[in-house]
């Protein structure tokens, strides 16, 4: 949630921890999507909800959130390293290869697996 005290113009990101279910995954990519929408103005005051959304705003918020948190250059780098990477696309990754990537950039499975999609990495037929 993101809240702007009128009296003072502080703006603080206050992600609720216990929507990770113990894994502090989501918390740095809800604190990069409400940021998004501080950086784009988009609104004052949000609670964020992981749900498919047509808002263009929340689409807007999560492709940034994706895009600091998981640079391009930096999965393509990573999975290269792992051998996973093959001729621009992922071969046969398994479950430990996600736990790797989730660790190294701090996101959760959901999140890396949109972004590995729309980074034209995954298939989404892989993807499930």
């Amino acid at each position: 949630m993101v809240c702007i005290s009128k009296r003072t113009s502080l703006t603080h990101a206050l992600p609720n921890p216990s929507r990770d279910f113990g894994t502090g995954f989501r918390s740095a990519f809800t604190a990069a999507h409400e940021f998004a929408h501080w950086v784009l103005r988009d609104i004052l005051v949000e609670e964020f909800t992981f749900a498919p959304t047509d808002d263009v705003r929340e689409v807007r918020a999560n492709a940034f959130a994706a895009a600091f948190l998981m640079p391009e250059a930096g999965l393509r780098s990573h999975f290269e390293r792992t051998g996973r990477l093959r001729e621009g696309n992922l071969a046969q990754l398994e479950i430990g290869d996600l736990v790797r990537a989730m660790d190294r950039f701090g996101v959760s499975r959901m999140a890396l697996l949109y972004r590995l999609q729309n980074i034209g990495l995954l298939a989404p037929e892989t993807a499930q």
